[in-house]
C-alpha cells in the first residue's frame, strides 16, 4: 500500500540531496514574483494535461497504491515530480552554467 508515496519520498529525497550538494553560484537575486508566476503556470498546465490523460483514461492509477487524495482525477503524489523539477531546474542551471572552463 502507498507505493506511489514511498516512490515519491525516495525521489524527493534524492532531489533534496542534489539540491543541497549543488550550491548556487550566482550572486544575482532573481525576482520572486517571476518565479511564483512560473510555478503557477507549470502547476496549472500539469493539472490540465494530467486531468486530460486520466479522464480519457490514457493513464490509470492503482488507487490501492495511492493515498486516496486526488485533485480531480489526479493523485496528489503525481505532483512530487513537478515540485522536484521546479526546485532543481534553476539550481542545476546555475551550477552547470557558471563553471569556469579548465
Amino acid at each position: 500500500m502507498y507505493k506511489y508515496l514511498i516512490l515519491n519520498i525516495v525521489f524527493l529525497g534524492i532531489a533534496g540531496l542534489i539540491y543541497s550538494a549543488t550550491p548556487t553560484r550566482t550572486s544575482k537575486i532573481r525576482r520572486r514574483n517571476d518565479r511564483y508566476i512560473l510555478w503557477f503556470i507549470l502547476l496549472s498546465l500539469m493539472v490540465i494535461f494530467d486531468s486530460y490523460l486520466t479522464i480519457l483514461p490514457i493513464v490509470t492509477y492503482n488507487l490501492n497504491a495511492t493515498l486516496g487524495l486526488q485533485l480531480g482525477s489526479i493523485p496528489v503524489e503525481d505532483f512530487a515530480y513537478l515540485i522536484a523539477a521546479i526546485v532543481l531546474a534553476p539550481r542545476l542551471y546555475d551550477f552547470f552554467s557558471n563553471k569556469t572552463p579548465e
